[in-house]
């Protein structure tokens, strides 16, 4: 070959592309027991860019394997981009044990020598009585809150030919939700997942909760997985709900609290009241002041779930009590007052060194009703060491009756009528025989009538009067 054929042939192997015999397996019937034949159907695609012949071969210890068609043992002239179905049967012989084995088809297409692997169940005729073998993989979510779902995988692979077609797999906690068992069927040599569905209760307490996957085959338990859920605290909120109801002379405030969480909850509460409601509340709060105003204060402590209500009573009954007292006191004041009125006191003093000598007296009278007040009769007592002086003043009331008695004189006036609220003043003058010294004492004034049918009598003040602050 000169030099341009060498260098046309590397030229055209450098710019070809590296393709091959390729295949894809679909197995049918890969379970079987001794006897028994299992079948796959091999698709060979020619990726090659020329047409191929492919001879198949096969050589497995113990195992008869062939084309379902004998013809098959050669594929002519598969083009490129072309494919070939072939259906391959592979039967076990006498001295195959139950288990799994990966069987070799080889495919020769002249370039390359292609291995097909084909993998094949071997059962035992009836299930074989020896212990189980089952690989578990857990997935779950470790930490877990509460009202949340959550699941937890098992990834079960049966890793002998035992038929588990009698497995359970129960769940066992102390937390509620993963206390469940499933019937899981597991074939020989099969792999299964199994999911369990849970959430954990509103209330449950935080911690660390085991969860043991028990498989049990016959009701005998013949593997245990252990695996630990841990439930967190939810958020120590405290729902508060504060109802009112009033009536007309009192008030009720009922504060409704309940702690949602899972969680012990430590918190106060408080229910507010005005400066005045201060002084008719009952509450078995300790009432507070602050600088946003009175309150009633507990400090409670509530676990999850708890509820508990708290209450301020506000009556303003006292004040009516007191009101309906005073109201009476009055009703009573005033039924049983006296009408008329009678007060005394001094118009003039005369008097010398601090001695009293002249005393001029006004005795006030006044009808208190809005009714006449008829036959009244005032009466003065004059003490022994004064002398009533017999000339009055014009205009004033004259005496109707004077009367000596040893110890002075009893003088009187008559008022045939005190129209309603009328005012009346009487006069008079005494003059002591001797110069008085010291407190000089005129006894009470009385005044006598007959009210709703009765003889009724009101008395004056007392009069005293010190001589001391007479001057001249």
């Amino acid at each position: 070959m000169n030099n341009l054929g060498k260098y046309f042939l590397i030229i055209m192997l450098s710019v070809m592309p590296a393709l091959a015999l390729d295949y894809t397996v679909a197995s049918y019937d890969n379970s079987i027991i001794v006897g028994e034949d299992a079948m796959y159907v091999v698709t060979f695609v020619n990726d090659l860019n020329f047409t191929v012949d492919v001879d198949l071969y096969a050589t497995n210890r113990g195992w008869d394997v062939r084309p379902e068609t004998l013809a098959d043992w050669a594929l002519e002239s598969i083009t490129p981009g072309d494919e070939r179905l072939v259906t391959i049967i592979a039967t076990p012989g006498e001295t195959v044990d139950p288990g799994v084995y990966y069987l070799s088809l080889q495919a020769d297409d002249h370039v390359e020598l292609t291995s097909v692997p084909l993998k094949v169940y071997v059962k035992v005729d009836g299930n074989p009585e020896y212990a189980p073998s089952v690989l578990v993989e857990v997935d779950y979510l470790e930490e877990v809150a509460p009202l949340e779902v959550n699941t937890v995988t098992l990834n079960l692979d049966n890793r002998n030919p035992l038929d588990l077609s009698d497995l359970q797999v129960h769940l066992e906690s102390d937390l509620p939700g993963l206390d469940t068992y499933y019937d899981v069927p597991l074939g020989p040599l099969e792999d299964k997942q199994v999911v369990f569905t849970y959430s954990v209760p509103q209330y449950q307490e935080p911690g660390s909760y085991s969860v043991y996957a028990v498989f049990k085959r016959g009701g005998i338990t013949f593997a245990v997985e252990e695996f630990i859920v841990r439930v967190t605290s939810s958020d120590p909120v405290l729902v508060q709900d504060l109802n009112v109801s009033s009536t007309l002379l009192s008030s009720m405030h009922i504060l409704s609290v309940n702690n949602p969480g899972n969680d012990d909850i430590v918190t106060d509460l408080a229910i507010p009241v005005t400066f005045w409601q201060r002084f008719f509340s009952q509450s078995d709060g300790i009432l507070l002041n602050s600088d946003s105003g009175y309150a009633y204060v507990w400090t409670v402590e509530l676990a999850p779930g708890a509820s508990a209500d708290y209450a301020v009573y506000i009556r303003y009954t006292p004040l009516v009590y007191v009101a309906v007292i005073l109201l009476l006191f009055a009703m009573f004041v005033w039924y049983v007052r006296v009408p008329v009125r009678v007060r005394k006191g001094a118009l003039s003093i005369t008097g010398n060194d601090g001695a009293l000598q002249e005393l001029k007296i006004a005795v006030e009278v006044t009808n208190l009703s809005g009714k006449p007040v008829a036959d009244v009769v005032i009466t003065e007592m004059v003490p022994g060491i004064a002398n009533l002086h017999q000339h009055f003043d014009p205009g004033t009331l004259e005496p109707t009756r004077i009367l000596k008695l040893p110890t002075g004189s009893k003088v009187q006036w008559d008022i045939a009528t005190l129209e309603p609220y009328e005012h009346r003043i009487i006069t008079y003058t005494l003059r002591t025989g001797l110069n008085v010294l010291g407190t000089f004492k005129l006894p009470r004034a009385t005044s006598e009538f007959r009210h709703k049918g009765k003889i009724v009598k009101s008395y004056s003040n007392v009069f005293r009067l010190d001589a001391n602050i007479i001057d001249e």
